[in-house]
């Protein structure tokens, strides 16, 4: 089977991501900290999960896949789906994630 590099048709982004998003919520930490009178200390920002995210996927020879699904925090493998690709290509439905994912595709 060729390789082929799957075409990069569009990214899945969410703005709280971005140093603009980054930044209002430190904002609004450091404000709640200040009206609590303590000090914020050290800032996690908490991401609200992305749910229903889909990429789809040209370029890709018809046939059978395993695509897994890695949590980047832990290094592990979250999930192993099944991605069936036709001549019109297919639709990579992503599970559900609240900071970032990775995934990976070879045949089945």
């Amino acid at each position: 089977m060729a390789t082929k590099r799957a075409a990069r048709s569009s990214l899945v982004r969410s703005n709280a991501f971005s140093y603009d998003g980054l930044r209002a919520a430190y904002s609004k930490a450091l404000r709640q900290a200040m009206a609590e009178k303590r000090t914020l200390g050290t800032f996690t920002p908490e991401f609200a999960p992305v749910e229903g995210a889909s990429w789809k996927l040209n370029g890709l020879d018809p046939g059978t896949y395993t695509v897994e699904w890695w949590d980047t925090t832990c290094g592990t493998v979250m999930v192993r789906d099944t991605l069936t690709v036709t001549a019109d290509g297919a639709t990579l439905a992503f599970p559900p994630f609240a900071r970032d994912l990775a995934f990976k595709i070879k045949p089945a």
